[in-house]
């Protein structure tokens, strides 16, 4: 799984308080799996694919926000991440957690693409900003000379 930096991690974090990036995510993972979502299912695909999307969340979010989008308690995914270990000998489960990690790092990828530009922003109007007081320094000083 792809590294995220601090300033990635919190940015993440804000986008999910501000946006629906979790639901979207979701959505997506399903698209790719095509797998219809339903929450509620009980068949093994449906559960299988469930449970690789949750352990998959566990890196962006809390138990209990994953179950939230679930409509589930927080045990749930508990109980996913403690099946996981035991999934990963199914080839199903395997093709969807990758899935489900391909998916999860997409976002962190775009975030950290995101934040990057956004530092590099930054640097960029602090050194204008370094240039402008050295020449208003400068003029300052020629002024009182």
């Amino acid at each position: 799984m792809a590294e995220l930096s601090r300033e990635g991690y919190k940015h993440i974090c804000n986008l999910f308080r501000n946006m629906n990036y979790l639901d979207d995510l979701i959505s997506d993972y399903y698209e790719r799996v095509g797998i219809e979502r339903n929450d509620s299912a009980r068949d093994h695909q449906s559960t299988m694919a469930r449970q690789a999307i949750m352990v998959s969340l566990c890196t962006l979010s809390s138990m209990t926000a994953i179950g939230n989008k679930f409509g589930k308690d927080h045990t749930t995914i508990l109980y996913a991440k403690r099946k996981h270990d035991r999934n990963m000998r199914n080839l199903d489960y395997i093709d969807l957690y990758n899935t489900a990690t391909e998916v999860v790092e997409d976002l962190v990828g775009k975030v950290d693409n995101d934040v990057f530009s956004d530092t590099n922003k930054a640097k960029e109007f602090i050194f204008a900003l370094v240039r402008e007081n050295n020449y208003l320094r400068s003029e300052l000083h020629r002024e009182i000379v």
